[in-house]
């Protein structure tokens, strides 16, 4: 197993042209994790917390600009998404996302745009480019679930984390950030053979329902030089739902407008 494998060394993988350089630091011999325990971890995220609704503030950084928002979220697996900006004279933006579908109203403009809900079109009302399930996963604290090769454990000694690493075909890895003990899932990343795609992280962990849930999450994709920093405010997990959110109504007054890309 990975312990024996290992033989009392950590290893900091290095991600540089698609490929894994590993420096090695000395460990404990027997504190390594399990790569079966660490991979048991993510999915029981995944199974733990099926939604959230909670109050948060948003704040995001791009080369179109910055700014910060109070917002109401709704977010349900696998790919429903309810995001309501909070103003001082009523709700200026909603988006929603389910099935495959987006709807996002923007006030000032009396126009409801309609379209395919994908990474390209997410992108101008979440400030990066993921696919609904991808942000549904990070939303509520996981890692989005990648098929793969055999993973490999790795540690890195300057920030004291597990990084479990797999290839997921065409040159990408997904590598899953570990806290060094107790162990708890604190982060991912995605890689492409040029390097870092993007880097999400959780942090500041509470216990809400029995589940232990980050308060704070960031997304960094540094090539666009974006960064989302979301905190929530009394989340709420596991709750009752009606499947009508996730669905927009086009205001009287207003017009449909159908997007592409």
């Amino acid at each position: 197993m990975v312990g024996r494998a290992l033989a009392g060394l950590a290893l900091l993988v290095v991600l540089a042209g698609g490929c894994a350089r590993p420096v090695v630091a000395p460990l404990d011999r027997g504190t390594t994790p399990e790569v079966e325990a660490l991979e048991e971890l993510v999915r029981s995220c995944r199974g733990a917390v099926r939604n959230l609704r909670t109050e948060a503030r948003m704040s995001f950084r791009s080369p179109e600009g910055s700014g910060s928002a109070r917002e109401i979220l709704l977010v349900e697996r696998p790919d429903r998404l309810r995001v309501e900006v909070v103003g001082m004279f009523g709700t200026p933006f909603v988006l929603v996302t389910s099935g495959g579908r987006l709807a996002a109203y923007v006030a000032e403009e009396r126009r409801v745009y309609r379209g395919v809900a994908d990474a390209r079109t997410l992108y101008p009302y979440l400030f990066v480019e993921l696919p609904p399930r991808d942000a549904v996963d990070l939303l509520l604290g996981c890692p989005p679930w990648r098929e793969g090769g055999h993973a490999s454990l790795f540690y890195d000694p300057t920030g004291g984390e597990w990084r479990l690493w797999r290839p997921t075909g065409g040159g990408t890895a997904q590598v899953v950030l570990f806290s060094r003990a107790p162990h708890r899932t604190i982060g991912v990343e995605e890689h492409d053979r040029e390097g870092l795609l993007w880097r999400a992280r959780f942090s500041g962990h509470v216990r809400v329902g029995g589940v232990e849930f980050p308060r704070e999450i960031s997304l960094e994709v540094p090539r666009e030089g974006s960064r989302v920093e979301i905190e929530f405010q009394e989340p709420e997990l596991n709750v009752s739902l009606d499947p009508l959110v996730f669905e927009l109504r086009t205001p009287s007054g207003a017009e449909d407008v159908w997007i592409e890309g």
